[in-house]
């Protein structure tokens, strides 16, 4: 895994979603289908056997999976979600921009609009595991 990061549409500012090494794998198959996650590169175990709350939020802002169906029309991926950590996703299709140069996928979302209202986009770069 290379890096996530939030690009701001207008000012063209990035920060790194998941720290500066987030650690996962996205798959593809022949078939149609995809699994994909990854986890922050500072996430902290918990100090005890059960997590705290704190903990418990922790853990889920510093990690991102899905998986489902996709299909292909060009540069556009469409990925139909079965299940996700963020459950809005669930059941919805989400278009997205792929395109792969030697052992490197960009992947690259429509713009959405931030908490602070400004748009912005999030671009992935994944390096192929052989």
């Amino acid at each position: 895994m290379s890096s996530i990061v939030i690009r701001e549409v207008d000012s063209g500012a990035v920060r790194n979603l998941l720290g500066e090494k987030p650690v996962g794998h996205a798959i593809f198959t022949r078939s149609g289908h995809f699994a994909w996650g990854w986890v922050g590169d500072d996430r902290k175990s918990p100090a005890g056997p059960v997590a705290t709350d704190e903990e418990r939020v922790a853990l889920y802002q510093s990690a991102a999976f899905g998986t489902g169906s996709y299909r292909v029309e060009g540069t556009s991926v469409f990925l139909r979600y079965a299940s996700s950590w963020n459950q809005i996703w669930t059941g919805t299709e989400r278009k997205a921009d792929m395109r792969v140069s030697g052992k490197t996928l960009t992947w690259k979302s429509p713009p959405y609009k931030l908490p602070d209202g400004k748009e912005a986009m999030a671009v992935i770069t994944l390096e192929r595991i052989e």
